[in-house]
């Protein structure tokens, strides 16, 4: 029947679907960028831990110095924050209206 043979002919055509480079006929799965930001991470957490362990006052008081001089700026400049924070804002969302929808 003709029903059958239309059936039968959409089958076949994901046949294919998940052989080759990729799930779409696209690039192969970068494994081996994964794999090496993995590891890179993984290091650096690994050392930041550390240092943090070893040099643990010190890490804490560069840490304290530092939101020290964020929370005077907010402080002493709070209109200014705001509107970089308002700007920002505009101009991160900005791009959400170039954005087109996937089909």
């Amino acid at each position: 029947t003709a029903v059958g043979a239309s059936a039968i002919a959409m089958a076949n055509s994901y046949l294919g679907f998940w052989t080759g480079p990729g799930a779409d006929g696209a690039a192969d799965f970068a494994t081996v960028e994964i794999v090496v930001i993995f590891v890179v991470v993984l290091v650096l957490a690994i050392l930041i831990g550390v240092s943090a362990s070893w040099k643990s006052g010190l890490v804490e008081h560069a840490i304290e110095r530092l939101f020290e001089i964020i929370g005077r700026f907010v402080g002493t400049h709070p209109a200014k924050v705001a509107s970089i924070t308002f700007i920002l804002g505009i101009a991160i969302s900005g791009g959400m209206a170039k954005q087109e929808n996937e089909v």
